[in-house]
């Protein structure tokens, strides 16, 4: 189970592995858990850890803002 003591190295191996759905959950569970987060891990180590973060957290919220899109656009023009 993802937990803030294996958060950093879990997000290494959705790297390593290429598994992206795995990196969403890390950011996903970082941006819950950002305070308690910030609290273990060392600055420097877990600002490089969020500028890695970065991309994934842009994809995924470029992905919701397509489905609110693509939703906003088959329901039609509101009258």
């Amino acid at each position: 189970a993802l937990h803030i003591t294996n958060l950093s190295h879990t997000f290494d191996l959705s790297e390593s592995y290429s598994a992206p759905q795995l990196a969403k959950r890390c950011v996903l569970f970082t941006l819950e858990h950002f305070q308690e987060a910030s609290d273990v891990y060392d600055s420097v180590g877990f600002s490089n850890m969020l500028v890695r973060m970065v991309p994934y957290l842009r994809v995924g919220l470029l992905e919701d803002m397509n489905k609110v899109w693509s939703s906003l656009a088959s329901s039609g023009p509101s009258n």
